[in-house]
This record gives C-alpha cells, sequence and structure tokens, in this order.
C-alpha cells in the first residue's frame, strides 16, 4: 500500500518538497518587512514564490509520465551507475519517452542560451554581466537555471549518457566563466563532480571537475553589495537575533528540500538513481547558500532576489518529474512491500 501511495502521489512529493523552500521565502519577505525595506521588494518576493510554485507544477505535468514496468527486451541508453541500472535487473532506468527527452532538451538547450544571452548581450553592472533585463526586474540568469541545468544532467549521467553530459557542463561553465559568476560555476562543477563520482566507471574522472569548479573562482568578481540581498541576515540580527537565527534555520532547512522528494521516492522497489540524481541538486542549494559565508554573496530565498526563488522551484519541479520517469519494480505488489 506505501508503495502504491508513494508512485501515484507525485504532486504531494513536489508539494512536500516545496514547503521548507516556501518557509525560507515566507520568513525572508518577514524580515524585509520587519527591517521597513521597500514593501515592492516584499511583494516580488512573494510573486516570485507564486510564480515558483506555477513553474514547478507546470515541469511536473508538462515533462512526466506515469510509472512504467521494465520490459528486459528494450534496453536504455548504457549505464553504469552501482544499483545495476546497466544489468537489466529491476532497477532499470528505461529510456525516456519522447515528450520527456524533448522536454530536457528543450530546458537545457534554453538554459545554455539564456547564460550565453547574458555573458554577451546582458545589461554590464559593475563591469559583469550576469543579469537580463525583463522590464523593472533583473533576471539572474545563473540562479534562475542552473539547478534546472542540474537535475536534467544528472539524469543523463544516470543514464550513461556521458557524452551530452560533459558537452552541455563545459558550455554551460564556460558561459558562467565570461559572465563571470565564480559562486555559480563552481556549483555547477562540484555537482558534476558528484554524478561522475556516483558512476563506477567514472569515478575516478571526479577530480577533473572538482579541479574546474576551483578554477571558476580564477574570474572571481564580486559587486558592491546591496543590504536587503546580501546583508539580510545582518539587517535581521540588528532588528531582533532571534530574527537572524530563524532567518538562518529557515535557509538550511530549505538546502534539504531535493531530499524530499529523495525520501519519497526511494521504496522497496528499488528504484535507482535517487541518490545519484538528487545529490547534484542539493550540492547547487547547499554552495549557493553557503557562499555568502565567505563574501559579499546573495543569501537566496531569504535574502531579496526573484531569480533564486524561481530557479529552485522550476528545478524541484523537473526533479520531482525526472525521478518520477524511472521506472517501478516489475514484481508484483504483493512482494514489493510496504
Amino acid at each position: 500500500m506505501l508503495s502504491r501511495m508513494r508512485r501515484s502521489a507525485p504532486v504531494a512529493v513536489l508539494v512536500c518538497a516545496l514547503m521548507p523552500l516556501s518557509l525560507a521565502v515566507l520568513s525572508g519577505a518577514l524580515t524585509l518587512y520587519l527591517i521597513d525595506a521597500p514593501l515592492r521588494l516584499v511583494w516580488t518576493q512573494l510573486g516570485a514564490l507564486a510564480a515558483g510554485w506555477a513553474l514547478a507544477m507546470w515541469a511536473l505535468f508538462a515533462l512526466r509520465r506515469g510509472p512504467t514496468t521494465v520490459n528486459p527486451s528494450m534496453p536504455p541508453h548504457p549505464a553504469d551507475d552501482p544499483n545495476g541500472v546497466s544489468q537489466g535487473g529491476p532497477g532499470l532506468l528505461q529510456a525516456s519517452s519522447k515528450r520527456t527527452e524533448r522536454g530536457f532538451w528543450a530546458l537545457v538547450l534554453g538554459s545554455v542560451a539564456l547564460l550565453w544571452a547574458a555573458a554577451l548581450l546582458g545589461e554590464r553592472v559593475e563591469g559583469v554581466r550576469r543579469w537580463i533585463r525583463l522590464g523593472p526586474l533583473l533576471v539572474h540568469t545563473a540562479a534562475l537555471v542552473t539547478p534546472v541545468l542540474v537535475c536534467v544532467l544528472a539524469r543523463w549521467a544516470v543514464e550513461g549518457r556521458w557524452k551530452c553530459v560533459a558537452g552541455v557542463s563545459l558550455a554551460s561553465w564556460a558561459a558562467l566563466l565570461a559572465q563571470p559568476d565564480a559562486g555559480y560555476g563552481c556549483a555547477l562543477m562540484l555537482a558534476m563532480a558528484w554524478s561522475v563520482a556516483s558512476s563506477t566507471q567514472h569515478r575516478r574522472w571526479a577530480w577533473l571537475p572538482a579541479l574546474l569548479a576551483l578554477v571558476s573562482w580564477w574570474r572571481d568578481w564580486p559587486v558592491t553589495p546591496v543590504g536587503h540581498t546580501e546583508g539580510v541576515v545582518g539587517l535581521a540580527a540588528q532588528w531582533h537575533l532571534g530574527l537572524a537565527v530563524w532567518d538562518v534555520a529557515a535557509l538550511a532547512l530549505a538546502t534539504g528540500a531535493p531530499w524530499t522528494i529523495a525520501a519519497w521516492r526511494r521504496s522497496p522497489d528499488r528504484a535507482v538513481g535517487v541518490g545519484s540524481m538528487v545529490g547534484p541538486v542539493w550540492v547547487v542549494m547547499a554552495c549557493t547558500a553557503l557562499w555568502p559565508l565567505v563574501g559579499h554573496w546573495p543569501v537566496p530565498w531569504v535574502g531579496f532576489g526573484a531569480s533564486p526563488v524561481l530557479g529552485a522551484c522550476l528545478g524541484l519541479g523537473v526533479l520531482a518529474a525526472a525521478l518520477s520517469c524511472a521506472p517501478q519494480s516489475a514484481e508484483p505488489d504483493g512482494q514489493a512491500g510496504g
């Protein structure tokens, strides 16, 4: 019964994953209000959260196909994950449906194009090009698309499509280096290091993306910090220490949102690739939350900024859809347990 519930409740799974992220955004909106930030900043955060929920649900329904069973006569792309994907057992990952595959490619190509558009044509702020202006808003392209990119690349890594993973990740990393955006460039390569380290055949190459993550800091180019974005926790502490502690706790809780999906998705039928697919997304979210500790970096979700909210929500939606594409065990329900 529990196994059936897990397989039939992708929307509930996504809602549970969005809850801790929403708590952080709502905490940040409350903090902005209490520290007398302009009301437009508060409404922007709340609007970004509502739009993020819509994007997450759209991604789930647009990319997801129903649960499938393993068909040994239809092998997937060659894979090498340690749970027996390449052996054709109950943990076999079937190739994505054509609709799902087209959706993944559209997200990837659109994301890479957006990163390069910002690097080449974006609005220059203090010598860097990380943003594209959409009306009154400056969209931080890396914050918007990096979680989505990592979701799809992690999925392809589990499927063993390493040429696609290498090509897209290097093209994205080069764009981040050109902007430059050291924080997200490092986070992207650390996420790829997780994916490579999860592969039994390619684990020995995990040092290469880790090295590129360090190279990302070669072009570290910080901009002047803004109080409501980079310094929001300090401003909260000036209002009340308890508010700052609450914001930090909400931020820490939000970084674990991807593992909420993993906890629901992992079931006795041995769905594969869960850690390999969720881990890279968690790395990106954890890195963006930790960078403010080492420099003047935007505080995601709690501080002012619509792009991190939209990017994280969309990334969680794509992750839920990617995991729901993973097949269920062909074992009868009575033997699956739960």
